[in-house]
């Protein structure tokens, strides 16, 4: 996630060689999103607001500092409509009155204990961090992360595509830029303190009805720390049709394959799962889940990780295993051996050698006369 000042340095870093300036519209209220068109309109409908982000939000869509001064960093205010009355939203591990308190505290030095699910304890003076791998949130990496994929058409025809990152990811970043920030002053508190990150997942260029344009398609990161069914595709879309600054272009429903899609992204199918190799990966819709097979030990709560992360065969089950595997083709090739081993006794009585005469090689019994 940039901030402004890293959006504005992003954007005259690259005017130069991109022509950029057409996401930097100065009318915030641009002409509505027209499902007809192929694209979204970025001259207006991929703008900054027109202030810097601030970390307050109301329920009447208006800043009031005055009351909400001492929320902390990354909270939203909550105004009541008719009443005098102020509350701090806390984004995830945090509570208190101004949401300025830590729910778990870490420990001052780093630990091998200290952060979950392969995170990396960083120290710092008197304090420590965890720096958490993609698919993981928390004050020490504890929860999953949910993904909400966000595809859009974008007009890209006064845009200097010249095939290298720095074009994909100047776009990106202002798109992500625009997403969060739509987000942060959303409705919805619970999206707007949990909102983590942005990620560029694909960008392309494309041609609709002769027109010009570019795919664009994003991860938004959310931690799922209230409550997982919140951060559903649905409710995703509802807050951005109705976000100050994101409304004006937004009307309607989105719909899939055409200007705008959003869908919560499935991990299993990508190459983010961090799943054992053995185990099976569940995605419900919202998150995702591994599973050691059966016959397997579970030894992530050893490495301080989630279930089926760590998968391994355990001893006993791997020599019980091998006896029912085994154990027929050893019964058999005893059998076959003894069975090899009487045909060569029989033939060896019964057939001739070199030495002998067929004559010789049989026994004539005496035959015995009986008269009645």
């Amino acid at each position: 996630m940039l901030s402004e000042m890293t959006y504005r340095q992003v954007i005259n870093g690259f005017s130069f060689c991109l022509i950029l300036a057409i996401f930097l519209g100065s009318d915030a209220q641009g002409p509505m999103l027209n499902f007809n068109s192929p694209f979204l309109n970025t001259t207006s409908q991929l703008s900054p607001p027109p202030t810097a982000i601030t970390k307050h939000r109301s329920t009447r869509e208006a800043y009031i500092p005055q009351y909400c001064s001492k929320c902390s960093e990354g909270s939203v205010c909550l105004v009541f409509e008719g009443e005098d009355e102020r509350q701090c939203f806390c984004r995830p591990d945090y509570y208190g009155e101004f949401c300025d308190q830590l729910i778990l505290k870490l420990p001052e030095t780093c630990t091998k204990t200290a952060c979950e699910n392969g995170g990396i304890c960083q120290q710092g003076t008197g304090q420590t961090t965890c720096i958490c791998p993609i698919n993981y949130v928390g004050t020490n990496c504890s929860r999953v992360a949910l993904w909400v994929q966000v595809e859009m058409n974008i007009d890209g025809s006064q845009v200097h595509w010249d095939g290298s990152n720095q074009t994909a990811s100047a776009v990106g970043d202002v798109a992500c830029n625009q997403l969060i920030i739509s987000i942060k002053r959303g409705q919805d508190p619970i999206l707007a303190t949990s909102i983590i990150d942005c990620h560029l997942k694909h960008l392309e260029k494309t041609k609709i009805a002769d027109a010009e344009g570019m795919r664009l398609k994003v991860l938004l990161k959310f931690d799922p720390k209230y409550n997982e069914t919140a951060f559903d595709a649905a409710n995703v879309i509802e807050v951005l049709q109705t976000a100050p600054y994101f409304s004006h272009f937004i009307r309607g429903d989105f719909v899939r394959d055409k200007t705008a899609n959003i869908t919560n992204f499935d991990v299993c199918k990508s190459s983010m799962q961090d799943c054992s190799p053995s185990a099976t990966c569940s995605f419900n819709g919202l998150s995702y889940t591994c599973q050691c097979p059966r016959f397997y030990t579970d030894g992530g709560a050893i490495d301080g990780k989630l279930p089926g992360r760590y998968c391994y065969l355990n001893h006993t089950y791997g020599a019980l295993i091998a006896t029912v595997v085994l154990t027929p083709f050893v019964v058999f090739s005893v059998l076959l051996f003894f069975w090899i081993r009487k045909k060569a006794f029989l033939r060896f009585w019964i057939l001739p050698t070199s030495e002998y005469s067929d004559k010789d090689g049989l026994v004539e019994l005496p035959q015995h006369s009986y008269s009645v």
